[in-house]
This record gives structure tokens, C-alpha cells and sequence, in this order.
């Protein structure tokens, strides 16, 4: 055994196994040997350490003072780290295209930041839900239309009260503020419900399904994507509504999403792996629905803002003014097949006064559209991209490029959990998401398929 004078004492002595705060002393010491400054025992070092635990431990170090880009160099390691047959929610998935690096530290590694509960938000939004699956379940949407304001009041406020006795204990040890907070939420749900109401007069969907569970022997049948490697990918998750239309022999079928915080839907995200959550569950219904449903034919995705509110409008705005605005606020936004027939069975007439599509002036149909065609290849582009993220993830790719540009993906970093630990600056490189209106996103989709 050939002895290196230069490695230090504390190394040297026997060449026993390295104690955890000696190999801390060597990373700190060793750092400057990839910044150009060498000192004189680092070959000594680095040829000592070959083929021992501390081998990996190194070259951690130095990508790190290298800042090469993070991955994981063992693809079997990466693997069994993410799991061979991957078993996820369209939310990760969605994390994972905004920063590959985020989803290691989250789902990976599960390092969680230790916060302060935000108890208003989470239970404001869960009792918005609860209300409105327990009024959807309890009536059909024709039946909805023909209740008095009175009687849903009522009975959205004895859902409230049996809410906050089932889950919080009751009223008796809560603060003021808290109470006041669900009071607003239920208040909320009365406005989302009302509105709701409004659109089913108009239409000839009829909601079939409140909180359908999507996952093993659940409602419908995960979504699952084969891996090259031989592994998969299955999402499941649940779907707050679901509505159909059936029309000669075809069941169209439209996935409804509540959003209390509000959300666009862009086409031209989802071709960088980003807002598929919708799609997937539709994509799911497609393919595993027919049991259920029948001959399903996609109709579209649709959110429903909870925020329908006239609070864009000046103090002594009138009451006709105020209601004009929260039909405006309240809007569903989200995409459509492209058929006369279906846009008119969501909203009568086509006016677009409650969904994002209508027949303008001179008799065309306008708004946030796509064929049948234009969904079968989003089928197969939103494939690809879940087998691209399996794929990429049991290779070990988890570099740390976040997605920013558009408007739900401005401050990707700012609020990151795990900015700290990937070092990024603001003069590191970026995902940039181009912002792409509708019609050209369409047209990329269906050249995409020309193209190949």
C-alpha cells in the first residue's frame, strides 16, 4: 500500500474508516480545489478516497462549486428512488414540469417545510366543496332550478352548521374571526350555487357524478402510461363534477373544476407539461368511461371561479351594474369541443353569457374551441408528456429549470419551498413558457400531426 504524506493526520492513522466529521472537514477543505485554488494535498486526497463511500460525497462538492445541473448519475438508483411503476396525482405531474428539481425535493427526497397552518383558507375552501356536492347529490340540476332562495339558503346553512359540527367540534370554542370566515365561505357557496342554478336553466347537461374518485377500484380506472424502461406512470385523483349531455347514442362528456383562488385555462401551457390536471381526468373519462358512461365523446373542461363578486366596480356602482359584473366574474372558463350542437347544449341560445364560447354576428362560432381531431392529439401529446416525465425521472433528470412566463407561473422560484437549496440566482437560465394565444396553440397541435 503506496502512503500519501500529504493527506492529513487525521486521515492517515491507520486508514480506518472515515469518521462523519472528518469527511465534513475534507469537503469544506476541498472546496477550493475546484474554484482553481489547489491545495497541496488534494490529488493526495481525491485518489484516497477513490472507490469509498466518500467517493459520491466529493463530487457532490464539486458540481456543486461547478454548479452543473442536478441529476441523479444512477439511472437504478433514480428508479427506485421514484419507484419503477409511479403512482401519482396530476398536481405532481404539474409540479414537475414547472421545476424537475422542486419535484425531487418534494416527492423524492419528501423534504417539507415546517409552516404555520393556515387553517382559514383550507377549511374555507373544503366546506365550499362539501356545500355544493351535498346540494348537487340531493337533486338534479332541472330540480335545482325550481328551489325557492329561501329553502337554499336554509339548507346550505344546516350543511354548514352539521360541517362544523362533524369536523371542527362546533361553534362554541371558536374566535370570532374564524366564524366570521365560514360564514363568508358559506355565504360564497350560496353565490357559486345561484349562479350554478342560472347556467342549468340554460342547459342540457346534466351533472352525474360530484367527487368522482379515480383510482383502483374506485369510480372509473386510473390513467396509466407504459414506460420504455418497462415501468409506468398511473394518476389517479378525484374530479369534482362531472357533467354529460347524451345525444344519439353518445355521451359527451365535460369535467368541472371549482376554483376558489380563480384559474385560466391556456392550450399553449399544456405543450410545456403544464394545467393537464383537467385534461387527464377527461382523458381518463375518454378512455376508462365507457362502462360507466357509454359511448363518451370529450365535450370539454370547464372551472368555475368562486370569486363572482362585482369588486372591479366604483363604490356607487348600481345594483344593475353589480349583477352584470358577477355574471362577467362568474363566467366558466376553460375549453370546448368545437360543435354548435355541444356549445348549445352547455348554454341555450349561445350567447356565452355562462361558458367561453357564442356565436357572434355574423353566425360563427366563436371562443376557446378544439375539434374532436384537435382532442385526440391532445390525448396522445399529454401521453407523451407523462411518459417523457417517467422517463426522464428514472434517468436521474432533475435539474433545477423552472418554468416562468405566464401568468400562473410569474413567481416559479419566488415562492419555492426548496429555493435555498438549489442556489439558483436570478441570472441563472429559466424555462421560459411563451405566451401563445389559442388559435395558434391550435394550429401547432394540428401541425404537430401533419408534421410527423
Amino acid at each position: 500500500m503506496r502512503f500519501y504524506p500529504a493527506v492529513p493526520f487525521f486521515l492517515r492513522k491507520g486508514f480506518r474508516p472515515l469518521k462523519e466529521s472528518a469527511v465534513l472537514k475534507v469537503h469544506l477543505r476541498s472546496v477550493p480545489l475546484f474554484s482553481g485554488r489547489i491545495p497541496p494535498y488534494s490529488a493526495s486526497l481525491k485518489e484516497f478516497i477513490a472507490g469509498t463511500e466518500y467517493e459520491g460525497k466529493l463530487k457532490s462538492v464539486k458540481n456543486a462549486a461547478d454548479r452543473l445541473p442536478f441529476r441523479i448519475d444512477n439511472a437504478e438508483t433514480a428508479t427506485r428512488l421514484f419507484s419503477r411503476d409511479m403512482y401519482i396525482s396530476p398536481s405532481k405531474a404539474e409540479v414537475y414540469y414547472s421545476c424537475a428539481f422542486r419535484y425531487f425535493c418534494q416527492y423524492g427526497m419528501k423534504v417539507k417545510k415546517l409552516r404555520t397552518a393556515d387553517l382559514d383558507a383550507r377549511i374555507n375552501g373544503l366546506l365550499i366543496h362539501h356545500i355544493l356536492e351535498k346540494i348537487l347529490l340531493s337533486r338534479k340540476n332541472k330540480e335545482l332550478t325550481l328551489m325557492p332562495l329561501s329553502e337554499l339558503t336554509a339548507e346550505v346553512g344546516a350543511i354548514t352548521e352539521a360541517f362544523i359540527t362533524e369536523f371542527m367540534g362546533g361553534r362554541e370554542e371558536m374566535s370570532v374571526l374564524l366564524k366570521r370566515s365560514l360564514d363568508k365561505a358559506k355565504d360564497t357557496a350560496v353565490q357559486i350555487l345561484l349562479r350554478m342554478i342560472e347556467e342549468f336553466r340554460v342547459s342540457r347537461f346534466e351533472t352525474v357524478a360530484v367527487e368522482l374518485e379515480i383510482a383502483h377500484g374506485k369510480d372509473i380506472e386510473p390513467y396509466r402510461i407504459k414506460l420504455p424502461d418497462g415501468g409506468s406512470v398511473t394518476i389517479s385523483g378525484k374530479v369534482d363534477r362531472v357533467d354529460v349531455f347524451n345525444d344519439e347514442g353518445k355521451a359527451y362528456l365535460r369535467v368541472v373544476d371549482y376554483k376558489t383562488g380563480g384559474k385560466d385555462f391556456k392550450l399553449g401551457d399544456v405543450f410545456s407539461g403544464l394545467n393537464m390536471q383537467m385534461l387527464i381526468y377527461l382523458m381518463c373519462l375518454w378512455d376508462n368511461g365507457k362502462e360507466k358512461y357509454g359511448n363518451t365523446v370529450p365535450a370539454g373542461i370547464m372551472y368555475v371561479p368562486a370569486n363572482n363578486s362585482g369588486d372591479r366596480l366604483p363604490r356607487h356602482a348600481t345594483k344593475e351594474e353589480v349583477e352584470s359584473q358577477k355574471l362577467k366574474n362568474g363566467r366558466m372558463n376553460g375549453m370546448i369541443l368545437n360543435d354548435e350542437k355541444i356549445v348549445d347544449a352547455m348554454e341555450e341560445g349561445c350567447e356565452g353569457r355562462f361558458i367561453n364560447a357564442f356565436i357572434d354576428k355574423k353566425g360563427e362560432l366563436q371562443g376557446t374551441l378544439l375539434s374532436y381531431e384537435g382532442f385526440r392529439l391532445l390525448h396522445e401529446k399529454i401521453d407523451s408528456m407523462l411518459e417523457e416525465m417517467g422517463a426522464s425521472l428514472h434517468l436521474g433528470e432533475i435539474e433545477a429549470l423552472p418554468a416562468v412566463g405566464s401568468s400562473s407561473y410569474k413567481n416559479t422560484c419566488e415562492y419555492c419551498d426548496y429555493k435555498d437549496v438549489c442556489r439558483r440566482t436570478e441570472a441563472d437560465e429559466i424555462r421560459e413558457l411563451k405566451s401563445i394565444k389559442h388559435a395558434e396553440a391550435v394550429k401547432m397541435l394540428e401541425g404537430s400531426e401533419n408534421d410527423g
